[in-house]
């Protein structure tokens, strides 16, 4: 029998789907009156001394044209999106839990100095500005026990400084994460994208992936990963946390963890 390779995540695919699902709801009387829409046609129209009339009545007649103001995949969150569903699929049966936390608001959840705490709880607290917000969680149950996994996701394509952003943000989240003891959380810095697998040049021939999981010891209570990587560290930490609980195949502990 030919073991069959495991899925994999395929962002340019489903971002692709996206921009093409955008584009056709170009036609459709909601999106043709919305507020995102009148705004842009409005800044389109004084930018070229035209009338937002003209400019709707082009979009209306000239599917190219319109294409301009659809609706940018990459301003909808679409890349964490994708990461979300691939992972709770490839975590499934095992865990049926899993949550896309909001990033504010009261059911918002924050890590700082190895902790998860509530808004309110870190605003009780005094709110450290060392704190980070966490995007997924979920759990594993088993024999009266639980087993707890929060998680930071990013995705960053091309250099830049925006992207740069997003990899300084990856690093203070894993600060916050570094004091985690507890052998009944683990948490994950996933970190998908192109940028993440390119040499950090300040810091020598290693990975941005690799430095981030730079000081990490067998003990560490987190790793960073990325989504294709998350259901095997899952699959490894269930393990260790509850030996022989026959929630995890023999063949998946034996095997590598598999390439990013």
């Amino acid at each position: 029998m030919i073991d069959t390779p495991p899925p994999r995540i395929d962002f340019e695919t489903a971002v692709c789907k996206r921009r093409m699902q955008n584009a056709g709801e170009m036609k459709r009387p909601s999106v043709l009156t919305s507020q995102a829409l009148v705004e842009k046609v409005a800044a389109f129209a004084e930018k070229w001394n035209l009338s937002p009339e003209t400019i709707y009545a082009k979009i209306q007649t000239d599917w190219l044209f319109s294409l301009h103001f659809a609706k940018d995949p990459g301003r909808q969150s679409i890349h964490q999106k994708i990461a979300a569903d691939f992972i709770s699929k490839s975590l499934s049966p095992l865990v049926n839990d899993f949550r896309t936390l909001p990033s504010g608001g009261n059911t918002s959840k924050w890590v700082c100095n190895g902790g998860v705490f509530s808004q309110g709880e870190l605003v009780e607290r005094g709110v450290d500005k060392t704190a980070r917000t966490i995007d997924f969680e979920w759990s594993v149950e088993r024999a009266g026990r639980t087993l707890r996994f929060y998680a930071s996701h990013k995705f960053t394509g091309d250099e830049g400084g925006s992207q740069n952003n997003q990899y300084e943000d990856l690093k203070k989240f894993i600060d916050c994460i570094r004091k985690a003891r507890s052998q009944d959380v683990f948490f994950l810095a996933i970190a998908d994208g192109p940028f993440y697998l390119r040499t950090d040049t300040q810091i020598g021939n290693r990975s941005r992936l690799r430095v981030l999981n730079e000081d990490r010891g067998e003990d560490s209570r987190w790793q960073a990963c990325t989504s294709n990587q998350v259901a095997w560290i899952v699959s490894r930490e269930v393990e260790r946390w509850m030996p022989g609980s026959g929630l995890i195949s023999e063949a998946m502990m034996s095997a590598e963890m598999p390439r990013p």
